[in-house]
């Protein structure tokens, strides 16, 4: 009976560790609606949401490596808790939870004391997508479940935008349908460097052939 009672209070222990992370992109009325670069809402079947850190890299590390490879960019970043899915009854909004294991030895204590990065692309997998916006929320992980971080916004004002563009705040609640849903954050195109390599031969082609 000793070694069971102990056995279960350690399990208590351990699932209390970890840290229950509310992230989506409304702050309870104002939602801050998501498109791709063309303007078209993100949907549930077509993108993504993470959130994770990018190591000891710096703000300006990170946007250093989107004007490389998108291959690099999603190599740095690693992955706290699960995916958050885009709503399939509201394009552009997304909204979940995800736990993150932040106490030595578990599985997610790398991240213990860096930056909480939400990382979105047009792909349900980041590996597979062109277009991405990375958002550095204003807090931290933190390994101690009582200090949070307890939510991850994509809001405008609750942290900086890295990768990506903001239009405007967007209102939109939803309640009003002859209001057309308005796009507050845009992702950005990252091409393959041979594909910009290509495009700068192009336009170096065109400039020569005018020259004559």
């Amino acid at each position: 009976m000793k070694n069971f009672l102990i056995v279960a209070f350690a399990a208590q222990i351990t699932i209390a560790s970890a840290i229950t992370i509310q992230v989506d992109n409304s702050n309870g009325f104002d939602t801050n609606l998501v498109v791709d670069e063309s303007g078209v809402l993100l949907t549930n079947t077509g993108s993504i949401v993470k959130i994770g850190h990018f190591g000891s890299l710096t703000d300006v590390d990170i946007q250093n490596l989107a004007n490389g490879s998108p291959n690099n960019l999603v190599s740095s970043f690693t992955q706290v808790g699960s995916d958050i899915s885009f709503s399939s009854t509201v394009s552009g909004f997304f909204s979940g939870s995800t736990l993150a294991s932040l106490q030595p030895t578990e599985t997610d204590e790398l991240a213990a004391g860096k930056g909480l990065y939400l990382f979105i692309g047009n792909s349900t997998d980041l590996s597979s997508a062109d277009e991405f916006l990375v958002f550095r929320y204003e807090d931290d992980f933190v390994a101690t479940p009582s200090e949070g971080p307890a939510t991850a916004n994509l809001i405008n004002g609750r942290g900086t935008l890295l990768i990506g563009g903001f239009n405007n705040y967007a209102f939109d609640n939803d309640s009003n349908g002859t209001t057309a849903d308005v796009g507050a954050f845009n992702l950005v195109a990252i091409p393959e460097p041979s594909s910009s390599a290509l495009l700068g031969l192009s336009g170096l082609a065109l400039i020569m052939r005018r020259r004559r």
